[in-house]
């Protein structure tokens, strides 16, 4: 029981952290194709778009 309620309090407070909002279907990028294609990031871009938010809001900066 112990551990659940760690758990929560963590996911908690987790969730008070604000993140910039990156959509994956912005026009700047929604278009690129992944890989070989014919995917593009609007298609199936969710992980890249959640990373991004995630690296940005501690400062990193990717620069393409």
């Amino acid at each position: 029981m112990k551990k659940i309620i760690c758990l929560l309090a963590v996911l908690a407070l987790v969730s008070c952290i604000t993140y910039p909002e990156f959509t994956q279907c912005d026009e700047r990028w929604g278009d690129e194709i992944l890989g070989s294609g014919p995917s593009t990031i609007c298609d199936i871009g969710c992980l890249i778009s959640s990373v991004s938010m995630f690296l940005n809001k501690y400062g990193v900066v990717i620069k393409g």
